[in-house]
């Protein structure tokens, strides 16, 4: 990425496999960013990451992964109340 002021700055890219849902949990510092995803493909299941910036870039640190559960050969989906 190019700055208006000419200052570069290296970004991050990432090709998916399946369907990924990436969001951001929490922004430590300039170099760790917490992520978590929602993956939907032959397997459903959440991802927990870490972005972490070294010398050489960014690396993408997969953490705990978690199926979501099944219920009659299908994913579960969560139950939401009405609003009264």
């Amino acid at each position: 990425m190019v700055h208006a002021d000419g200052s570069s700055q290296a970004g991050v890219k990432y090709q998916a496999k399946q369907y990924e849902n990436w969001e951001v949990v929490a922004w430590e510092n300039d170099t760790r960013i917490k992520m978590k995803a929602f993956i939907n493909g032959r397997s459903s299941y959440d991802q927990e990451a870490e972005l972490v910036r070294q010398e050489s870039g960014w690396t993408l640190d997969l953490g705990k992964k978690t199926d979501r559960p099944k219920w009659n050969g299908k994913e579960a989906r969560p139950t939401v109340a009405p609003v009264q």
